[in-house]
């Protein structure tokens, strides 16, 4: 009897209990809730739920972006699966749902689904970018376009197979880094956002871990004849190094690289001969076994017996520049003629200032002959002269005015023919003026000589009985002076665009060109035997030994070895903080005009 009796007293508990459980646990939740945009702001969601209730409606929960759940959002009118809503899908905000079922007629609810999302296209991660930050590790960046995702997965493959859920990091990460297993074997990796089990598209690379590369990579010129190299060693197991110099920039990048010297492993410095003369030499190194290779360092470049060794500040702007002597003078626009005793070039020193007494305006060009006096050209017309025989008191001499209306007198050069000095005037949109030079002659100087060119003439050289004019518009021209009062065309190369500057050496006529760089003719057919583009705006151009200078308005200095015509080859550039605008070349020295100093650069050892 008293088993029976407790067999009938737990039933009766068993019961009550069961009355009294919570409504939530009722029943089990939604089943299979799934999301798809149906159209352009209209997102549809379905689910499935068996039950045989009659009075059975669904609670929808919503949560947009990083805000709150909103667990009472919508509820049916009737026991539908489906429901649209119309919500924002072009944003960054990640809209996810959960539902619960709701039996009216006991008055109970099941517990909420397990949530998904929708991911608007801008809400997928960007810019995935991987990077070997040392020989163990590489690290994963991306960008976090997701507004409300959970967190991000990171999915991996080595060789065939995907690990899909390699690792996990939280919302709005932007970085994993991961151990690196095997130098040399490729491995995959896949970065999407999450909301429990929605992704959002996911993004992919591929990368190859390798040796660390070696780094802090310094240069110092030791001599005349040698440079330290010197790195840090990050890699380990490497069978050595590669280090690589190049001699300029180069117009071909890596191909250009020439020279390549073998290191043994662990090697952190090494002492170059360069075996040339000057030049800006360009290093790198890396790391090597067998056939396997590390990343270069970065590329670092020393000027190689060239030396920025002297400097003079001066108003603006330098345009001219012409080296007699121990002297400088420079055209120098509204500031007249500025003179620069460079006796010792590492001490130029500023001793004067020429202005002319006749006229005021932009002083143009320089040029002083070997009589010592000074010619020198103004925009506002016209051709004075100086004698500067006693630098410690130049005098006036003489000014030659010009009529004409579109005069713009942009170089002067000054020659004599038949023991008779002439000046002859590249001027501008006047073409060719040529001037007879009488100092102490009863008519005194005067134009006795004119061709129109019907461009801009910016410069002009002479050699013996022939003289070379280049026209910004109409190319470079050939004149036959042995009559100067009569200039004769001979020739005319109008292909050669830009010409701006001049320089005979040889059979050859070098011509800058701006930024169509540098023209190379032949002196006596005006054939072009070759260019060379800069990729700034050579606005001088000057030749010495085996080397072409150019003055170059984007760039500074560049030299070009120009010892196989058909070959040339930048070997330096030094660049200038202001445009470089004007260049002699006298000795070992470079004199270069710049919108505010005369800079002195040693060129030659």
């Amino acid at each position: 009897m008293k088993i029976k009796s407790m067999i009938v007293f737990l039933v009766i508990v068993i019961s009550f209990i069961g009355g009294c459980s919570s409504s939530e646990d009722t029943y089990d939740a939604p089943k299979e809730l799934a999301i798809t945009k149906v159209d352009s702001g209209k997102l549809k969601l379905t689910w499935r739920y068996t039950d045989s209730s009659k009075d059975l409606t669904f609670t929808i929960a919503r949560k947009m972006g990083e805000d709150g759940w909103a667990d009472e959002f919508y509820t049916t009118e009737d026991d539908s699966k489906v429901f649209i809503d119309e919500v924002d899908t072009e944003n960054f905000s990640v809209v996810s749902y959960k539902v619960r079922a709701n039996n009216n007629e006991q008055g109970n609810s099941s517990t909420f689904s397990m949530p998904v999302a929708f991911f608007p296209d801008k809400a997928k991660p960007s810019d995935l970018q991987a990077q070997q930050i040392n020989q163990e590790n590489i690290q994963l960046t991306w960008v976090d376009n997701a507004i409300g995702e959970d967190g991000y997965r990171i999915g991996k493959k080595s060789g065939e197979t995907w690990i899909e859920n390699y690792a996990v990091v939280d919302a709005n990460a932007t970085t994993f880094t991961d151990s690196v297993y095997s130098l040399f074997t490729e491995v995959s990796y896949r970065v999407s956002a999450f909301v429990h089990e929605s992704y959002s598209a996911a993004l992919e690379l591929t990368f190859m871990p390798i040796f660390s590369a070696p780094s802090e990579l310094t240069l110092e010129q030791l001599s005349i004849s040698q440079v330290r190299v010197a790195w840090q060693d990050n890699s380990e197991g490497e069978l050595g190094f590669h280090l690589q110099r190049r001699i300029g920039a180069g117009a071909n990048g890596d191909y250009d690289w020439g020279n390549t010297i073998t290191l043994t492993e662990n090697s952190t410095e090494y002492v170059d001969i360069p075996n040339v003369e000057a030049g800006t030499l360009y290093y790198r190194v890396r790391a090597f076994k067998d056939t396997m290779f590390s990343n270069y360092t970065e590329i670092k470049s020393i000027n190689f017996n060239l030396k920025d060794i002297g400097e003079v500040n001066l108003p603006a702007y330098a345009t001219d520049v012409h080296v007699t002597g121990q002297y400088a003078f420079i055209a120098n626009e509204y500031s007249g003629i500025q003179v620069v005793n460079i006796s010792n070039q590492q001490n130029p020193v500023l001793v004067m200032n020429i202005t002319d007494p006749v006229i005021s305006g932009k002083v143009l060009s320089v040029y002083v002959d070997e009589d010592s006096y000074l010619y020198a050209t103004n925009q506002n017309g016209g051709l004075s002269i100086f004698d500067v025989y006693d630098m410690e008191n130049p005098s006036f001499v003489e000014y030659i005015p010009f009529t004409f209306t579109e005069f713009q007198p942009l170089d002067v050069e000054v020659g004599t023919i038949d023991n008779q000095k002439y000046a002859f005037v590249a001027g501008g949109s006047a073409g060719l003026i040529v001037v007879k030079i009488d100092i102490y002659g009863q008519l005194g100087s005067m134009i006795v000589g004119r061709h129109n060119t019907h461009g801009v003439a910016y410069e002009v050289e002479k050699y013996n009985n022939t003289l070379y004019l280049a026209d910004d518009s109409n190319g470079v021209y050939q004149f036959n002076v042995s009559d100067p009062e009569n200039p004769v065309v001979d020739n005319v190369n109008y292909s050669i665009q830009r010409a701006n500057s001049l320089f005979i050496y040889g059979n050859k006529l070098f011509v800058g060109c701006g930024e169509r760089g540098l023209e190379i003719l032949d002196r006596a057919t005006l054939e072009r035997v070759n260019s060379f583009l800069t990729q700034g705006y050579v606005k001088e151009v000057a030749v010495q030994g085996r080397f072409a200078y150019l003055a170059d308005n984007n760039r500074g200095l560049t030299i070009l070895d120009i010892q196989l015509i058909d070959d040339l080859k930048e070997i330096a550039n030094i660049t200038t903080e202001t445009n470089a605008n004007s260049l002699m070349i006298k000795d070992s020295y470079a004199y270069i005009g710049t919108n505010n100093k005369l800079l002195i650069i040693q060129i030659i050892p």
